[in-house]
């Protein structure tokens, strides 16, 4: 989400700009061979001539905001090629799809998430009050990244950090609200109330704390898919109210035709 507010902010200031936004999840390039998605294959390899996704939007749109989710999960050749990026500010790519060797990456931002350690490393910043401290911050992110594998080189090239607290049940139970009324919209459903119990089933039966928000996106369609899909079927218009039951019932907004 930062990377993204990110993108958007700096094309708000200049809408001009040309800048774009470009994601990578990590979690698809463990293997070495899938470093040709990003830099392209060599002569002679399957792939050459095809292009790769992180060059040539470099090589075609040099105003970028490049997000690589989850880096700890790229094997260590991506790694490394990223490194050189970070370091010269310049990528040899080795497809012919684009006629220059190098991309010049100079006016990209790179940006990387990790949640590695990460209880650790927010126990040790919370002890110290050190949020708000850019330089405790950046001592303390280095350390735990450091000691559980993630390469010093790269640990060492990285700019800045930006730890993110674990979000309290207040801003979870917000979250899940707007993530059921968004699954509603997908029946073509407005919800003008959703009763508390509602929220509060979603949460129950979420995983155990530590993975974020996204457990809840995916039990809201399963666990409510079918009461939206019923209230599609019962011919009535107007914004609804999202009732607990059990089963849950999704009905017509009280003073609504």
């Amino acid at each position: 989400l930062a990377a993204t507010a990110l993108a958007s902010s700096l094309t708000a200031l200049d809408p001009d700009s040309g800048l774009r936004f470009l994601r990578f999840d990590m979690s698809e390039y463990q293997e070495a061979h899938r470093i040709s998605q990003l830099l392209g294959s060599p002569q002679g390899y399957i792939g050459y001539n095809e292009g790769a996704q992180l060059v040539d939007t470099l090589a075609a749109h040099p105003r970028c905001v490049v997000l690589f989710d989850e880096i700890e999960k790229a094997h260590p050749d991506i790694l490394r090629a990223l490194m050189n990026a970070m370091d010269a500010g310049r990528l040899s790519s080795a497809s012919a799809a684009r006629h220059a060797r190098e991309v010049d990456c100079r006016l990209a931002i790179f940006t990387f998430t990790s949640n590695l350690d990460c209880s650790a490393t927010l126990t040790d910043l919370e002890e110290l009050d050190a949020f708000g401290d850019p330089a405790i911050i950046d001592s303390i992110c280095r350390k735990h990244l450091r000691g559980v594998g993630v390469a010093p080189e790269l640990v060492g090239r990285i700019n800045c950090f930006l730890p993110f607290k674990q979000i309290g049940p207040e801003i979870v139970g917000e979250i899940v609200a707007l993530n059921i009324a968004r699954a509603a919209q997908q029946y073509g459903l407005t919800l003008a109330y959703i009763e508390p119990e509602v929220v509060l089933n979603v949460i129950r039966h979420a995983p155990v704390e530590g993975f974020g928000v996204r457990p809840y996106q995916y039990l809201i369609d399963g666990m409510l898919g079918d009461t939206f899909f019923a209230a599609t079927k019962d011919g009535r218009r107007g914004p609804r109210r999202l009732c607990a039951g059990p089963p849950p019932i999704c009905v017509l907004n009280e003073g609504e035709a």
